[in-house]
């Protein structure tokens, strides 16, 4: 099965890519942003992050980005 819009997945750094990966762990795309840079510092300073599954267009997804800890 594939993503679904609203679906919440882990943020993790893997060498100097940031990657998305679903609630079993699974791969499920690499995050691209023009802040890059600054994602990856803040999670190398420990900051986790969650991307939330806002719109699916086929192998492309849009995602908002936010501190695991402001998720409620």
């Amino acid at each position: 099965a594939g993503l679904s819009e609203s679906e919440i997945l882990d943020v993790e750094l893997e060498g100097d890519r940031v990657i998305a990966v679903d609630e079993d762990g699974d791969y499920a795309g690499a995050i691209t942003t023009g802040s890059l840079a600054v994602l990856i510092n803040c999670i190398e300073q420990g900051v986790d992050f969650i991307a939330i599954v806002e719109e699916i267009d086929g192998g492309r997804c849009l995602v908002t980005l936010q501190p695991e800890s402001d998720y409620e």
